[in-house]
């Protein structure tokens, strides 16, 4: 029973705190928003109204983004944005929600953390400090003080990498545990999964130098790649479908790369907070020190973890690189995205060396003390952040961080109403953000130069072609018969004129106009389309016609999940029998 207690208690811990950290926002019934909210919150709205109507588009977004049509959830995390998308139905409200999400990432962050850090050896006491101070960190904090979806991406990387010390550790592939957790990654943000690939690399080559039976370890390497391949057909389907047959506007390119590095003093917005890098130095500190005693296993670890705090940092020769290769701006875009390796690993290193190295001349109350200061300071700026948040709800401005952000409204407290109110679609009316990313265009942007990005003004196109067009001259529009959105208004002249409507068509989205498909329909420069309306009643209807590929990936992405439960339910039954046949 005791054994029970004490292995159950960090994760009771680890649920804990997290209500800690949010009881601020629920005492106050506030909502944080953040740069990326708005984007975030139209994503998944649109998925909670699918999931709501019945009428599913996975390509089109009927509800969200000023129901345009454009495509943003098949190429960004399509399964967690409907697992998003249902929370927000269940709960009801933005505030629920936000409070709901953050403690959801906090505990499976936590919990991923800890496991990882055990199966390497770390005691329960550095376990469980590790894990909260890894929830502390700028990957994971930053959904709940700022909601940036790179913190689910972080949430999810223990788990993966977990899979890489096994690796090293067994010198074997556990196929199941490795395919799901990389798919989870797909589903969720595909950005951390190629960061999180980068990382096994080297994990999976010193654990195959070791193994006894290295053609096995390939071979089960080689499925769970397969086995990946069947769980998340509908992501590179989908995204395969949109890329072959469009030229999209990507995210916005950053000229100078080191201005999204992590720095240690030089920039307060990227620095890394001297917790942290004192933590990180001692990893290198004990490395250098201990390095003949140490398990190859931990020394890999402790490296890997360095060497993606170096790639993320100023000191990584990032503007040389992007003069080299100007597309990486694009592919890249924030170099700090790759310090959630570090801060995965070097904790875990941290964890292992306070728990195993006999260290001369230091106590375990010094060490643990060590642990549970860092803690504390961390606890403490976090809590301040929030604080600062709330306090930003109630004033005057509501919202944390207005970037790029327009209102539709002067009253701070209807801002405040409709983000509590059970009234879903309130908040994406009166707060708007013209974000172009994953628009059709008629030719490739640059970096910089003539057609550069920044000179085809992306985000003003967006705002006037599509926000203030639905805003200011709204059309009847509705969803119907499941995958199409129709967009009707009345032409009050008595001539034909050209009409350009809120609603983006890509290369396989078919248009009808007043009931005749248009085979070659005229678009704007994003993909908006431009129809010459008759006098009185017109309508456009728009449908999204995937390609054969993309079907099928889809249809085996069912099968293959489909098939797993079945195996998970199976093996539950044989373990249920044997117990009870062992008790008889």
């Amino acid at each position: 029973m005791k054994e029970t207690i004490k292995k159950w208690t960090p994760y009771l811990l680890i649920i804990i705190f997290a209500f800690i950290i949010v009881f601020p926002q629920i005492k106050s019934n506030a909502y944080i928003i953040g740069i990326d909210s708005i984007f975030h919150m139209n994503r998944f709205y649109d998925a909670a109204m699918q999931l709501k109507t019945g009428h599913f588009s996975y390509f089109q977004s009927f509800f969200g983004f000023q129901h345009s049509g454009r495509i943003i959830n098949a190429l960004y995390g399509p399964l967690f944005a409907y697992v998003n998308g249902a929370i927000l139905l269940v709960v009801g409200s933005w505030v629920k929600y936000q409070v709901i999400s953050s403690l959801a990432i906090m505990i499976i962050s936590g919990c991923l953390m800890y496991h990882l850090a055990i199966y390497n050896h770390a005691n329960r006491f550095s376990a469980t400090v590790v894990s909260l101070i890894y929830i502390l960190s700028d990957p994971i904090f930053s959904w709940v003080s700022g909601q940036q979806f790179t913190g689910w991406g972080a949430a999810f990387l223990p788990w993966l990498m977990l899979s890489g010390s096994q690796m090293l550790r067994e010198h074997k592939v556990h196929i199941i545990q490795l395919a799901l957790s990389m798919t989870i990654l797909l589903q969720t943000h595909i950005m951390s999964s190629l960061v999180g690939t980068i990382a096994l690399i080297p994990f999976f080559i010193v654990g195959w130098m070791h193994a006894n039976n290295r053609f096995k370890m390939f071979r089960d390497g080689v499925l769970a790649t397969l086995l990946t391949l069947v769980l998340s057909g509908n992501v590179y389907g989908g995204m395969f479908d949109i890329y072959s047959s469009n030229r999209l506007i990507s995210v916005a390119p950053q000229a100078d790369l080191d201005q999204d590095a992590l720095a240690i003093f030089q920039k307060q917005d990227t620095i890394l907070n001297p917790v942290y890098l004192i933590l990180f130095l001692l990893t290198l500190v004990f490395l250098i020190w201990a390095f003949k005693r140490i398990s190859t296993s931990l020394k890999t670890i402790t490296i890997v973890g360095l060497v993606f705090l170096w790639v993320s940092s100023f000191l990584f020769p990032w503007n040389t690189l992007s003069s080299w290769f100007p597309s990486i701006t694009y592919l890249i875009q924030m170099p700090k995205r790759f310090d959630v390796i570090a801060y995965i690993l070097l904790l875990t290193s941290i964890s292992v060396f306070f728990s195993n190295l006999t260290i001369k001349m230091v106590s375990p109350i010094v060490k643990n003390g060590f642990l549970l200061i860092s803690f504390g300071i961390l606890f403490f700026q976090a809590t301040s952040i929030i604080h600062e948040d709330i306090k930003d709800w109630n004033s005057i401005q509501v919202v944390s961080n207005n970037h790029d952000m327009k209102f539709q409204t002067a009253d701070p407290k209807a801002l405040r109403e409709s983000l509590t109110s059970n009234n879903l679609s309130d908040p994406l009316y009166l707060m708007t953000k013209a974000t172009p990313d994953y628009l059709p265009i008629k030719e490739q942007l640059l970096p910089i130069g003539s057609i550069g990005y920044y000179n085809f003004h992306p985000y003003g196109n967006y705002d006037r072609q599509v926000i203030l067009r639905q805003l200011h001259y709204p059309l009847t529009e509705k969803v119907y018969h499941s995958n199409e959105l129709v967009v009707s208004w009345m032409n009050h002249r008595d001539h034909h004129h050209q009409k350009g409507l809120p609603v983006i068509k890509y290369a396989h989205t078919v248009v009808t106009f007043n009931g005749k498909t248009l085979q070659h329909p005229t678009t704007s420069n994003i993909g908006s389309v431009i129809v010459n309306a008759k006098p009185g009643w017109n309508q456009v209807t728009l449908t999204y016609e995937a390609g054969l590929f993309f079907k099928l990936t889809s249809y085996l992405t069912w099968v293959g999940w489909l098939s797993l439960l079945a195996f998970a339910i199976q093996d539950w039954i044989k373990k249920i029998a044997l117990r009870f046949k062992f008790k008889s």
